[in-house]
């Protein structure tokens, strides 16, 4: 959904959900759709912090973090850009 999505509205709301999600229960998968919504709501500082979240769990779980990886340097240029 986040990733073709445009309805800001509708990401915000999303948003909105995902974080009580990762609040109850904060899997790496949860974490990364949180960022990537974030994201795409130009929340980039609580984007940028949940990716980290994400890969340090992916490390506790000893899996691979490639799509946060890849997310972080999205935001990272999108700070960059929009600074």
């Amino acid at each position: 959904m986040c990733s073709d999505c445009e309805n800001y509205t509708a990401l915000d709301k999303a948003s909105g959900w995902m974080a009580k999600v990762v609040e109850k229960e904060p899997r790496y998968s949860f974490m990364i759709t949180y960022s990537a919504l974030l994201y795409k709501t130009d929340k980039y500082a609580d984007a940028e912090a949940w990716a980290n979240k994400a890969i340090e769990k992916a490390r506790e779980k000893k899996v691979p973090a490639t799509d946060a990886d890849e997310l972080l340097a999205k935001i990272k240029k999108a700070e960059e850009e929009n600074k």
